[in-house]
């Protein structure tokens, strides 16, 4: 099988209703509606989708599927990281874990820490302001108490355990 063979793409996932359309896809990553080529559009996560046997669906999925098999408890990962690149040889199967490590070593995520954390309790001012008051000369736990949290909730900031840096 070449890259630009069509293979059928399996429909049973997708409804109950049987489809008087068939779909086929290519290991370049294209898909076609009997003989028309289909053009997916972003998602807006970054993902290209398109409607399948009435249903939108991202197109690694479809590619993956059809011919790398049924996924069963694992996500598709884009190898080279470029989310329009749907070739086979750019897509694999891998646990939902090492999909998240994969984008980390990528760059496509960024761990947020600091304010940019969704779990930090302090906003910038305050942090500064935590420093400016260890600084001159007022203890952890007197801090803490201004604060309203664990006196280590503010030695962990200082000390950069938490909060993105020594300070």
């Amino acid at each position: 099988m070449t890259e630009t063979d069509w293979v059928r793409i399996p429909h049973e996932w997708a409804t109950d209703a049987p489809s008087k359309t068939v779909y086929f896809a290519n290991q370049l990553g294209e898909i076609k509606s009997s003989n028309c080529l289909m053009k997916p559009g972003d998602n807006g996560f970054g993902y290209l989708r398109l409607c399948v046997y009435g249903r939108m669906a991202q197109v690694q999925r479809l590619i993956a599927r059809t011919f790398l098999g049924p996924p069963g408890d694992m996500e598709v990962n884009h190898i080279n990281g470029n989310k329009h690149d749907n070739r086979v040889s750019n897509l694999e199967y891998v646990t939902p874990s090492q999909n998240i490590r994969h984008a980390f070593a990528l760059g496509l995520r960024v761990a947020r820490t600091g304010h940019a954390s969704n779990r930090a309790g302090f906003s910038v001012a305050d942090a500064l302001n935590i420093v400016e008051m260890f600084k001159s000369g007022m203890s952890c736990p007197k801090i803490a108490k201004v604060y309203n949290v664990d006196r280590h909730t503010i030695s962990r900031m200082l000390s950069g355990v938490t909060y993105g840096g020594k300070y």
